[in-house]
């Protein structure tokens, strides 16, 4: 590698592009065909490095933020509600339990004149699990 280098605005301009494209120091290097030490040593080609990828984003994000702004694009608008504001899209559906069937007093009598003695017994355990829980616990 020919690592007889003077940095120049072409060259730190390619870095920054470089660096925005996601290329790694070391292919950066072998593009410019100079070692990465020659990267980290000249201070014009480190302040690229260290400003190429945040230049590009600043010039991206700007244009999304004038997208939403200026145009209220709903696509610009909807990536900054979610990444920059913390908003989503989640649906939260609460099933509602389907209230239970009312019963007058006066068709108690009916009911249990019509039930087994199956249901009768089912109904006297019921009523004797509740009456043994103490208002407010879990009845589990």
């Amino acid at each position: 590698m020919s690592d007889n280098v003077h940095p120049n605005d072409a060259t730190a301009n390619a870095i920054r592009a470089l660096v925005a494209a996601g290329l790694r120091q070391i292919d950066i290097a072998t593009y410019l065909k100079i070692s990465t030490k020659t990267l980290h040593e000249h201070a014009q080609y480190k302040d690229a490095l260290d400003r190429g990828a945040v230049n590009i984003f600043a010039a991206v994000g700007s244009k999304i933020v004038k997208a939403a702004i200026d145009k209220e694009e709903p696509w610009a608008l909807k990536l900054i509600a979610t990444r920059r504001m913390g908003w989503n899209e989640k649906v939260v559906v609460q099933e509602t339990p389907p209230e239970a069937p009312q019963v007058a007093v006066s068709d108690i009598d009916r009911i249990l004149a019509a039930a087994t003695p199956e249901e009768l017994d089912m109904i006297d355990a019921l009523l004797a699990r509740t009456a043994a829980v103490e208002p407010g616990a879990d009845a589990g």
